[in-house]
């Protein structure tokens, strides 16, 4: 019976590996040499800096800007920093400090949008008197500071930030509490409640010029057969009003990341990644897909990665080919490494690659026309920030 149930395991592990991730042209991609981006001279205490958020975004051309946590320990042992840093003519510039948060920054909670080349918007969670506080800055070029103002206040935690190009004026997505709201960073905008008493474990948003979907994951347990399921939602906003919503799918176990990308016709894709295959001497967390078709149809669930191990932090991205791109983080050699792969193609591309140093936390963004990736490397309490990019042809 035990040989059985391994022959069992093994047959969904590896079942679907031959079968297309999504109908597109086959691909591949090669990324070049990482390069160090942000060199962490101080180290610190390594549960938080190697986990720490990051985000990178860009505008039409070349221009982009990184933000990310810090803690350095010359600045006590309780702050934790919001720096930045912005891509320009000259290259990339140095790094610039934004702000102090408190012990009580949570992962998650920054969130960077690049209107254009001079206008960035920053939000980000911090506690201040005894209360959290969700607050924008919009950044000149230089990153300084030309405007700062508070979008909520609450004794509740403050995080899950999201934030996306929508309208004029932006759109904000974040839990409060057990809440999740939305609202347009228009300052004349009130919060919408999208989801009340919900446990969300990840939260993921994708929005073009009026259409805004947000996507939401959260364990229940199923009373009849007395284990843990999760489910994933998804909301459509039009013009910051509720138009549709479903559930996308009901993964048994714990999901452990969530992503949304929207292509240019429309096509909205939702990666996730889930333990469903894991047994108790051989664990595994694979990444599923689903893709919502511009008529408003669901594609099957089709699974992306399938490699002993985990797979976590899954990012989705569309190329002007239409071709969907999956960036990730995996353990299958051992240390946490980055990849990638396209749909179509059953090929993958290491994009980091160092021998007993993980490679955490990916963050992307196009620049320049060009798939560009940006992760923490971390030993021993450091966290160093890497770039990679799509080599040319």
């Amino acid at each position: 019976m035990r040989l059985s149930w391994v022959w069992v395991y093994f047959a969904l592990l590896f079942g679907s590996f031959f079968f297309p991730w999504v109908e597109a042209e086959s691909g591949s991609a090669v990324f070049e040499e990482p390069v160090l981006l942000v060199e962490n001279h101080e180290g610190g205490f390594a549960p938080f800096v190697l986990y720490g958020p990051l985000r990178v975004s860009s505008v039409a051309g070349s221009g982009a800007a990184l933000i990310w946590t810090e803690k350095r320990l010359s600045r006590g042992p309780f702050e934790i920093e919001l720096l930045g840093k912005i891509l320009g003519p000259n290259g990339w510039s140095e790094d610039r400090y934004l702000t102090t948060l408190s012990d009580q920054a949570l992962p998650g909670a920054i969130a960077l949008w690049m209107e254009s080349a001079s206008r960035l918007h920053v939000v980000y969670s911090a506690a201040s008197q005894g209360q959290n506080e969700l607050l924008e800055r919009l950044l000149d070029q230089n990153l300084q500071t030309v405007a700062r103002r508070v979008l909520d206040r609450s004794t509740e935690e403050l995080s899950m930030i999201s934030l996306v190009p929508s309208g004029s004026a932006g759109g904000i997505c974040y839990r409060r509490g057990s809440e999740i709201l939305f609202r347009s960073l228009d300052t004349s905008a009130k919060p919408v409640s999208l989801f009340q008493e919900a446990r969300p474990s990840h939260l993921a948003m994708v929005g073009g010029d009026r259409t805004v979907f947000v996507a939401m994951a959260h364990a229940r347990k199923d009373d009849l057969r007395k284990d843990l399921r999760s489910r994933i939602e998804i909301v459509e906003l039009l013009d910051g009003h509720e138009v549709n919503r479903g559930t996308v799918a009901e993964p048994p176990g714990t999901v452990a990341g969530l992503a949304l990308a929207i292509s240019s016709s429309g096509k909205v894709a939702v990666a996730w990644a889930d333990d469903r295959f894991s047994v108790r001497q051989l664990p595994s967390t694979e990444i599923f897909c689903r893709i919502r078709q511009t008529d408003g149809t669901w594609l099957s669930e089709t699974r992306l990665t399938t490699w002993l191990g985990d797979s976590l932090e899954p990012l989705l991205t569309w190329d002007p080919q239409e071709r969907l791109h999956l960036i990730w983080q995996d353990n299958r050699e051992g240390s946490w490494e980055v990849y990638h792969k396209i749909s179509g193609s059953q090929e993958t591309d290491a994009i980091s690659s160092r021998d007993g140093i993980h490679s955490v936390t990916p963050s992307a963004a196009w620049i320049g026309g060009r798939l560009t990736v940006v992760w923490r490397d971390g030993i021993e309490g450091r966290a160093d920030l890497y770039l990679s990019r799509e080599a040319t042809e």
